[in-house]
C-alpha cells in the first residue's frame, strides 16, 4: 500500500505540476517576446507607414504597412511566430514585395510596441480588427493570409471568418495540446488545462478559401508528427507540402518552397 501511496502522490504533483506550466505559466512558456520603446525608429529598403490599430479590450497594436501609394498591389498579411518583434520579422517583406505584393505585419500584444493584455480571446480580436483594416483598402480577392509557426494559430482563424485569396501557414501545429502530446507523448491531455489552445485543426476544416500546408520534415519546434495530423483535415491533402530534410525556420531556403509559393501567388 505504500507503493501505492507514492505512486498516487508522485501523479497527483507531476498533475499540479504540469498545470502550473500549462495553465498558470504558459505564457511564459510559449512566448519569447522582445518589447520596443516607442521611440525606436525602424529602417527598411522600401516604402513603409509605421500605424497602430486600437483593438478590443484596451489593445494598442504595432504594425507596418509596406506598399507603394498610388500603385495597385496585392497584399500579404502576415502573423508571425512566437518571439522577438517586428525589428526582426518584417524583413519578410523583400520576398514577397520581388513577387508585386504588398505586406502587412504586426506585433502581438507584448511584442515590440505593442500592448495590452495577451489571452488567446485578444488574440483573435486583433487579427480581426487587422484583416478589417485591410479590407479597407484591399478586395479580399486581393489578400493572401500567412501565418508562420505560433502566428498559423491566428492566421487559420481569420482563413475560416474572412475571405480571402488563398491562406498559407508555414510550420503549422495541429494545436497546443497536441504540440504538448508530441513532446511528452506519455502524459494524458486530459489531466491538463491550457490556458492558448489554438485549435488550428478545427479552423482548417472551416476555411473559406484555399489552404496550404508547409512543413518540414526535420523541424524540432513543431515535430512532423504534430503537424502532419493537419493533412487529413485539409479540404484537399495534397494542399500538405513536406519539405524533406526541412526545419523550423529554414524553408525559405528550398526551392520546393520558393517555386510553389509563387505557383500560388502569381
Amino acid at each position: 500500500m505504500t507503493y501505492v501511496y507514492y505512486i498516487g502522490l508522485s501523479i497527483l504533483g507531476l498533475i499540479i505540476l504540469g498545470n502550473f506550466f500549462t495553465l498558470v505559466i504558459q505564457d511564459w512558456f510559449i512566448f519569447r517576446p522582445i518589447p520596443l520603446l516607442s521611440s525606436t525608429k525602424f529602417k527598411f529598403d522600401a516604402p513603409f507607414e509605421e500605424l497602430y490599430l486600437e483593438t478590443p479590450h484596451l489593445g494598442k497594436i504595432n504594425m507596418l504597412w509596406f506598399h507603394r501609394k498610388g500603385v495597385k498591389r496585392p497584399l500579404v498579411l502576415y502573423s508571425h511566430g512566437n518571439s522577438s518583434n517586428l525589428k526582426g520579422w518584417a524583413d519578410e517583406y523583400e520576398f514577397f514585395d520581388s513577387l508585386g505584393y504588398d505586406f502587412l505585419i504586426y506585433d502581438y500584444r507584448g511584442f515590440g510596441k505593442s500592448r495590452g493584455l495577451r489571452n488567446e480571446a485578444n488574440f483573435y480580436f486583433d487579427a480581426l480588427a487587422i484583416y478589417d483594416f485591410a479590407r479597407e483598402h484591399y478586395a479580399a480577392e486581393d489578400i493572401v493570409l500567412y501565418g508562420r509557426s505560433m502566428g498559423t494559430g491566428v492566421t487559420s482563424m481569420l482563413a475560416a471568418e474572412r475571405e480571402a485569396k488563398v491562406c498559407i501557414l508555414e510550420t503549422p501545429y495541429h494545436s497546443i495540446p497536441q504540440l504538448f502530446k508530441s513532446y511528452y507523448p506519455f502524459l494524458p491531455l486530459f489531466l491538463f488545462r491550457f490556458k492558448y489552445n489554438f485549435y488550428v485543426n478545427e479552423w482548417v476544416q472551416k476555411a473559406n478559401c484555399d489552404l496550404y500546408v508547409f512543413q518540414g520534415t526535420k523541424d524540432v519546434i513543431v515535430p512532423y508528427r504534430c503537424s502532419v495530423k493537419l493533412k487529413p483535415l485539409l479540404k484537399d491533402p495534397n494542399n500538405y507540402i513536406t519539405i524533406e530534410g526541412g526545419k523550423h525556420n529554414n524553408l525559405g531556403g528550398y526551392d520546393e518552397y520558393k517555386d510553389k509559393i509563387k505557383s500560388l501567388l502569381l
